[in-house]
């Protein structure tokens, strides 16, 4: 087992030993198993001897270490609840952008893009685009008083039945006639001069206007 001719340079020899053999196959498991065995010994424990029993001692040494696995991560577990650390347990962004996507990319013999792809949102660990319930909007795509809800019939509860009603428009999907129609209601109103006018009353106006009797004070 020892190195043969340790005074000669290793490119000289021509048999370099057989301590490689050593850390192949079982040979490492079975050694961990020996110390194993001599640390309970000198611990006061009594296990089966390797050579004697030597699956009851295997068992025995593979039920030592889940027990020693279960352990370190409970402990693991307590530390990082007590004074935090979860955050270096996570990929970064650079790592996370070396993984693989579902985008489909074509390029040519130089190594460029030739179709125009857009960019890819990555796939989440949670489903996507499931609709339920009657829905034909994904859960949180509507919000409203703090709380969110379905855009297809303004929901607001996560398990509710669609109902089919039709959402109200949004400010950018209106006409023009409507919003002028909200901007401007006080044009609307009895008794108020247009505005293109120019300070004259309106037809409606006129047209109301009392007319004069003889009864009246001026005619007598």
């Amino acid at each position: 087992g020892t190195r043969p001719r340790p005074d000669v340079d290793t490119d000289d020899k021509d048999f370099l030993g057989d301590n490689f053999v050593r850390h192949t196959g079982d040979v490492t498991k079975l050694a961990h198993m020996e110390l194993h065995a001599i640390h309970a010994k000198e611990a006061g424990r009594q296990l089966p001897h390797l050579q004697a029993e030597p699956s009851r001692a295997e068992a025995v040494f593979k039920e030592f270490e889940t027990k020693k696995k279960d352990l370190e991560d409970r402990r693991k577990t307590q530390i990082l609840q007590r004074y935090g650390g979860q955050e270096g347990n996570r990929p970064s962004a650079v790592v996370e952008g070396l993984q693989q996507s579902e985008a489909y990319v074509e390029y040519d013999s130089e190594g460029k893009v030739i179709n125009n792809t857009k960019e890819t949102i990555p796939v989440s660990k949670y489903p996507e685009d499931v609709l339920d319930k009657n829905h034909t909007a994904v859960w949180g795509s509507f919000y409203k008083d703090r709380k969110w809800g379905y855009a297809c019939c303004h929901q607001t509860q996560r398990y509710a039945y669609c109902t089919g009603r039709g959402r109200e428009k949004r400010p950018w999907e209106k006409t023009e006639r409507e919003m002028k129609s909200e901007r401007t209601p006080h044009l609307t109103k009895r008794g108020v001069k247009s505005l293109t006018g120019h300070g004259k009353e309106s037809e409606g106006t006129a047209k109301r206007r009392r007319k004069p009797v003889k009864s009246d004070p001026q005619f007598v």
